[in-house]
């Protein structure tokens, strides 16, 4: 008699769950009488995974929608507070989020993160109509300061300085319009110089002198907008970086294999 009335039970739940399936289909994807999106929609990879949940109301998106990774991971997450200020937090593959800001106009815009491991925020910084602006600052995993460059239009124009996990300074310099113009000088962990130099718009120019322990000159590279006068002081920079310890030759290798490259 239990079987029986289960299995009844069964039928029963069976039958009223295919009508609301049902209608739940036909409720998606929907258009009014002029074409516009409106209600609950769908969109689908071509191998039919959802793509994207959303919902419209005369084809303006409201609301959250879910977009998704073809193996239905959680890609992006969009609030719509009106139809063009959309508040987003985006994720990696592996469900770990990775930025989160603002869009006005499907463009970046106010302040943005970028995060890494543990939800580590490893990069800030100001968007105004999709162009990076202002001081912008990436972070060790530790929270400590790794980078501070200034923007303005989408390029670095201002002072640019990167840190030492120790807060120590060891890359000071300037760009203009997105090219290295001034002085710059890079040190070691305990603060002192290793090379120093000008740049004119991207190219090295006049004196740049190596350093060794103590701040003692070792050697000295001139330049002509760019090109090298004295290769063989160079050569043997290169040749003898085994003198230098520790950071100092890391610095120094990075630098000398660089040359004459421009930064663009």
């Amino acid at each position: 008699m239990k079987i029986r009335f289960y299995s009844t039970l069964l039928l029963l739940a069976i039958f009223f769950a295919q009508p609301l399936s049902a209608q739940e289909q036909t409720e998606l994807n929907q258009k009014n009488a002029i074409g516009q999106k409106v209600g609950k929609w769908k969109g689908y990879y071509n191998d039919g995974s959802v793509r994207y949940v959303g919902q419209f109301e005369n084809d303006s998106p409201y609301g959250i929608f879910y977009h998704y990774y073809g193996d239905g991971k959680l890609q992006t997450k969009m609030i719509y507070r009106t139809p063009t200020i959309v508040f987003t937090s985006m994720f990696y593959s592996t469900g770990e989020k990775l930025a989160e800001g603002k869009y006005i106009d499907k463009l970046k815009d106010s302040t943005w993160l970028t995060f890494g491991a543990e939800d580590k925020v490893v990069e800030k910084g100001d968007y105004e109509m999709g162009k990076k602006v202002g001081i912008w600052r990436t972070y060790y995993m530790s929270g400590n300061i790794s980078g501070e460059m200034n923007y303005y239009c989408n390029q670095m124009d201002g002072p640019y300085r990167m840190f030492y996990e120790n807060g120590k300074v060891k890359d000071s310099s300037n760009f203009v319009a997105g090219k290295l113009h001034g002085f710059a000088v890079i040190r070691d962990l305990e603060g002192n110089k290793i090379i120093q130099g000008n740049y004119s718009y991207g190219d090295k120019f006049g004196d740049w002198i190596y350093f060794g322990e103590n701040e003692t000159v070792d050697k000295v590279l001139k330049y002509d907008h760019g090109s090298l006068k004295n290769p063989v002081d160079l050569q043997m920079i290169l040749e003898n970086l085994d003198q230098y310890s520790g950071n100092r030759k890391e610095i120094l290798e990075f630098e000398d294999l660089r040359g004459t490259i421009n930064y663009e």
